[in-house]
């Protein structure tokens, strides 16, 4: 993006919070915009990476002063606050009947703009033997009519069928994609989670392990919550992936949406926002960020090639991730970071479908000094991994390594 483009975007995307973040480096502010002017944002819980990312992309900010100026609320609240006029934007799963209801009743209509693919996944434990449903199973399931695991090929365990709160954005995907025009059965209160991150801890309790079943969204488990004890369950037959979200082989494929009041007026500057994160570089970002693009992006987005100081960040960002050291042996004893895993870079090919077997992981790549880390970059790219970003040498490492330099 030229940097005029850029700039107008740091304009448009200072946010929720009343001073803005620093660009990256700066020691002072000789001009702080009116914060009456700022578009305020809110929105999911699994979107606060989006909004993130793109404060991040366009004023320098850390990771630490991001997340200091974004703030976003539940769904249910986000969009309450979008029809009262509280914010201008918020980024969300689709409205339910009872927010499409409210805004109604305020004489409010909402503009829905799809930004990024998601996906209604299924989760259990590991424990439970079972990998994959039927939709027919899981209607069956959260309808009362299939109660025990043995029914659908397990062990004779009850199953313990956890829902969200109606007008959580995954309880109305639940209601959208699986339930349609049929009821799901009155759960019991203790199995109804107010918040996402609890109805995934109750399906990984070890109380719980051979029993429960739950869902959520895929972004949020894939890329934010991650749990070893924890599967996405496979439904009819496919597994929830980048790949099959972003081709429409999932069965339960959605979206996060911007979603606007209608009467913003077209040149405000929030349109402007969400009209570049339609772009080919607005998509990027939300790829880099862990989301499913809209449309594929060109096989050679899978690479990427940043500095050091770039892949820290990624690194104390939370988000899982694989390190990779495509040195020698040697190497590698004498002088490594920490938590790396070793893989020469001859040896990329024959070892990848073992040792990386998720081809949708966020894997961060180095060597000594950036040839062999190109190399093998390039390398798992053609093999298909998706989000392969390449930090150069070890050599240009500024942080903390184990052992000696050389």
């Amino acid at each position: 993006m030229m940097q005029k483009q850029r700039l107008r975007l740091l304009a448009l995307v200072m946010m929720v919070a009343l001073l803005p973040c620093l660009p990256a480096g700066a020691t002072d502010v000789s001009y702080t915009p009116d914060p009456s002017l700022w578009p305020k944002i809110d929105g999911s819980t699994a979107t606060i990476p989006l909004t993130e990312a793109i404060v991040r992309y366009t004023t320098g900010c850390t990771m630490e002063q991001a997340v200091d100026v974004v703030k976003h609320n539940t769904t249910p609240t986000a969009y309450n606050r979008l029809i009262k006029g509280d914010v201008d934007l918020i980024f969300v799963t689709s409205p339910s009947s009872e927010e499409l209801a409210q805004a109604k009743d305020a004489g409010i209509e909402l503009v829905i703009i799809p930004v990024v693919k998601d996906a209604l996944v299924f989760l259990n434990n590991i424990e439970n033997p079972i990998e994959g449903l039927t939709q027919k199973q899981l209607r069956a399931i959260y309808q009362g009519e299939t109660e025990s695991w043995a029914d659908v090929g397990g062990e004779k365990e009850p199953i313990m069928a956890f829902q969200r709160p109606v007008g959580s954005g995954s309880q109305t995907l639940f209601l959208q994609l699986l339930m349609g025009e049929q009821e799901p059965m009155e759960a019991p209160t203790e199995w109804i989670y107010g918040f996402m991150n609890s109805l995934v801890d109750a399906v990984v309790n070890y109380d719980n392990a051979k029993q429960s079943l739950g869902y959520s969204v895929y972004y949020y488990i894939h890329a934010m919550y991650g749990n070893e004890r924890m599967r996405m369950l496979a439904v009819d037959g496919v597994a929830p992936t980048h790949d099959t979200i972003a081709a429409g082989e999932y069965p339960f494929t959605s979206y996060y949406y911007a979603v606007l009041r209608s009467d913003t007026p077209k040149d405000a500057p929030v349109y402007a926002l969400v009209n570049w994160l339609l772009t080919e570089e607005g998509q990027r970002l939300t790829e880099a960020a862990g989301y499913v693009p809209m449309a594929p992006l060109a096989k050679d987005t899978a690479y990427h090639k940043i500095t050091a100081q770039q892949a820290h960040t990624m690194m104390v960002e939370g988000q899982p991730y694989i390190l990779l050291d495509v040195r020698t042996k040697a190497e590698f004893d004498t002088q490594h970071i920490d938590g790396a895993l070793l893989i020469p870079d001859d040896e990329i090919v024959a070892r990848a479908a073992e040792s990386l077997p998720d081809k949708d992981a966020l894997i961060l790549i180095y060597c000594r000094s950036g040839r062999r880390s190109a190399l093998a970059g390039k390398a798992l790219a053609d093999m298909g991994y998706t989000r392969v970003y390449d930090f150069g040498g070890i050599i240009d490492w500024p942080y903390e390594t184990v052992g000696d330099a050389p």
